[in-house]
């Protein structure tokens, strides 16, 4: 039976190979909310709109990976908030680039700007990069989103999770 996994532009990727190929991966997210109440997004492979974030390395502290991820994403420096996610989601997809497949545990981290200017040096710039976009809330459809991120969005449309 094939295993079922997504790429970055929404597609399904069957897995018909040996599990031992399928690694784990640990991404961290920043929530990134500023003094407008607006969150910050970064358009996916797909358009989707996605929090910042990747993968962790092996030396990183978790917080650290959603600092790192967000400066290289948007330009912005942020800290960090909180010493535990408030979302936890699992995945599982497909990395095209290098034609791997992962089960991800994603952490999203609640964080704040530490300066109000973008610095356009910190970002690293992908085939796939897109100017991040701040948008309120309350604006927001589903549709718009990527799939990973609506469950938590709409925990944060209900209440004041970050």
């Amino acid at each position: 039976m094939a295993l079922v996994f997504t790429d970055s532009h929404g597609k399904v990727v069957e897995f018909h190979g040996d599990k031992s190929e399928i690694s784990w991966r640990i991404s961290c997210y920043g929530v990134v909310r500023n003094d407008a109440g607006a969150y910050l997004f970064v358009p996916a492979g797909d358009g989707k709109l996605h929090f910042p974030g990747g993968a962790a390395a092996v030396d990183e502290a978790l917080r650290d990976v959603a600092v790192r991820e967000t400066a290289e994403e948007t330009g912005y420096r942020v800290t960090v908030t909180s010493t535990q996610p408030i979302h936890v989601n699992e995945q599982a997809f497909y990395h095209r680039r290098t034609e791997r497949f992962f089960r991800s545990i994603q952490l999203f981290f609640p964080a704040v700007l530490t300066q109000q200017a973008r610095d356009k040096s910190l970002v690293l710039a992908t085939d796939s990069w897109r100017e991040p976009v701040w948008r309120q809330l309350a604006e927001l459809s589903s549709t718009e989103l990527h799939p990973t991120i609506r469950q938590l969005v709409t925990a944060l449309q209900s209440t004041n999770l970050t």
